[in-house]
Order: C-alpha cells, then sequence, then structure tokens
C-alpha cells in the first residue's frame, strides 16, 4: 500500500489523530492487518474512491510513544507533506532555525529512527521574498512582470520590454523570470520528494 498522510492533530500529549490516503494495494488485506495492529486503533474509512480510501486513525502505545509529529510541533516545525510506502515514512517539514533540526534530529536518534536528508533549503534574504525562497532580483523581475502586464492574457508587454524595464538583455530577463517562477513553485506547491 502507499500512503499520503493529509493531517496530524495533536489534541493532547496522549493522542495523535491520523487523517490518510491509502492506495495501490489490497484493501481487504490491509484493513485485516490495521485491525491487528496495537500501534494504531482501529482505523474509520472516511471517503472511497476507485483509487483510493481515506481513513482516520489514532496512535496508540509504541506508535504515539515513537511518533515524531509532537516532537516537530513542539520545536515550531510546520509539516508539508507525508507519505509512506511499506517501511519508509517520507516527510517535508519546515523548521525556524537549525537547532529546531537539530532537536528533532535528536529526538529521532534517541528513538532509534533512522533519518536520511534527502535535502535542505535555507532562507537567507531579510526581505518578504524569503520565505518564498527568492533572491532580490527574482522578486524585481516578478514584480516587472506584474507592473508591466507581462503576465496578461494577451499580453500588455512583451519580453523585450520587461528587459527594458527592468535595465537588462532579453536573454538575461528570460532567465531570470524562467528561475524565478521555478523558485516560487517550489517553495509553494512542493513536489514528492524523488530519491
Amino acid at each position: 500500500m502507499q500512503l499520503r498522510v493529509e493531517r496530524f492533530d495533536a489534541t493532547d500529549e496522549q493522542c495523535v489523530r491520523v487523517l490518510f490516503w491509502a492506495s495501490g494495494g489490497d484493501f481487504d488485506a490491509f484493513e485485516a492487518a490495521l485491525a491487528e495492529d496495537k500501534t494504531v486503533a482501529t482505523p474509520s474509512r472516511s471517503t472511497e474512491f476507485e483509487d483510493g480510501r481515506l481513513y482516520q486513525t489514532e496512535l496508540l502505545g509504541e506508535g504515539l510513544r515513537t511518533s515524531i509529529y509532537p516532537t516537530i510541533v513542539d520545536v515550531g516545525g510546520v509539516v508539508y507533506e507525508v507519505s509512506i510506502e511499506q517501511e519508509t515514512w517520507r516527510f517535508s517539514v519546515g523548521f525556524p532555525d537549525h537547532r529546531a533540526f537539530e532537536q528533532f534530529y535528536e529526538v529521532c536518534n534517541r528513538n532509534g529512527l533512522t533519518l536520511d536528508l534527502h535535502r535542505r533549503y535555507e532562507q537567507r534574504d531579510i526581505d518578504d521574498s524569503s520565505r518564498f525562497g527568492l533572491t532580490v532580483a527574482q522578486r524585481e523581475v516578478l514584480e516587472a512582470a506584474l507592473a508591466t502586464g507581462y503576465l496578461e492574457i494577451p499580453r500588455q508587454s512583451s519580453l523585450s520590454e520587461l528587459a527594458d524595464h527592468l535595465g537588462i538583455s532579453e536573454n538575461a530577463a528570460s532567465e531570470r523570470f524562467r528561475r524565478a517562477s521555478k523558485r516560487l513553485m517550489e517553495s509553494t506547491i512542493r513536489p514528492p520528494v524523488k530519491n
């Protein structure tokens, strides 16, 4: 089965609810295995589609004790995406600073959880662009594209006019716009982590 966590809710230290999608496997065998699993309460099925089912459950016993979700919340982290396949959990999480990540890592080590870091991003800009990972120049080209009507349908300005507005070459404007757009999409859409 492939699982994708839609939401975690920690109502208190003794209760972590999990809402997740399951797909790609034998649902009868999956539900039977869940009924025998002592780390989760018997899940309730919320919604069913042709290719997947939405379940809600609560973590119990060892599942609650080793859950890293409360630790992520305690250090100020934000969970963006969680997927599970076989025994591998993949998390996309934002931490407020390096110390918060270190605290999270220490809890994983104490609980015998192996953590493989695939990507790490740092926000370095001070201005508002930093939350999206944009450089000052990238923000400038996006603002200019909006101001000049470059993004309108139909376009109210050409790439050449956008470049003139910025005082750079057409090639540089095109490259800067594409990089800024890509960075903005990566920061907001968050595609699944690939090996």
